[in-house]
Formats: structure tokens, C-alpha cells, sequence
């Protein structure tokens, strides 16, 4: 009779890559990133002169595809964007001295550790 040989947890790397690129894990991203865009909505600045307001009704969510990490290992994610002509001088300012309102970057600190139940 032979000896039983015990080999431990083996993970399944390519069953769970394959998992986070699936539609049930993209779920909790395009969630988050639609609380964002929420956030951002209600947070942009309005009608100050040349930014008439409709910067923040273009805030809009997109299932981008994948992102691949440092190591390789590739996850669903989903973006926020806004394609308003004046969208990068509100977030970032500009030359001629108008602020950097950072609109997105405080919607996303705002919204905190994603958590699904």
C-alpha cells in the first residue's frame, strides 16, 4: 500500500484571472464609478462666466475594457470621463489662473473603499 501524498491548497490562477475579467466582476466597478459620476455631478462648478454648466451634465460612465496591473495580472474596470471641452481646465486649471477644482479626484475620495455586498 503506498503512502498518500498530500500536496496543500493549490490555487487556480487561471480560473480566478478569468474571473476578474468576467461581467460579475465589472459589476461592482460600474457601480462605483456611477456613484462617482453622481458625485462629481452634483459637486461641479456651474456657470461662472466662460463655463456655462453643462461641464458637469457630461460626466458619464464607460466599461473601459481591462487594466493590467504591475505584476500582469489583468481586472475589469470601468471609467468615469467627461468629454466637456472645458472638462481638463476645471479639473486641472489653466495658465491664465483659474483654479483647479479637481472635481473627479474629490467625487473618488469622497466615495471611499469600494464595498460590495
Amino acid at each position: 500500500m503506498a503512502l498518500e501524498r498530500r500536496t496543500g491548497f493549490q490555487p487556480d490562477h487561471r480560473s480566478f484571472g478569468m474571473f476578474m475579467l468576467s461581467e460579475q466582476a465589472r459589476a461592482p466597478a460600474i457601480h462605483a464609478a456611477s456613484d462617482i459620476a453622481a458625485r462629481a455631478r452634483d459637486t461641479a462648478p456651474r456657470g461662472d462666466g466662460e463655463r456655462d454648466g453643462h461641464y458637469a451634465d457630461h460626466f458619464e460612465v464607460v466599461a473601459a475594457g481591462t487594466w493590467t496591473a504591475g505584476n500582469g495580472n489583468r481586472r475589469a474596470i470601468a471609467l468615469v470621463t467627461n468629454d466637456d471641452p472645458a472638462a481638463a481646465a476645471i479639473e486641472f486649471g489653466n495658465r491664465r489662473g483659474a483654479p483647479a477644482h479637481r472635481t473627479l479626484r474629490k467625487a473618488a475620495d469622497a466615495a471611499g473603499p469600494v464595498v460590495t455586498k
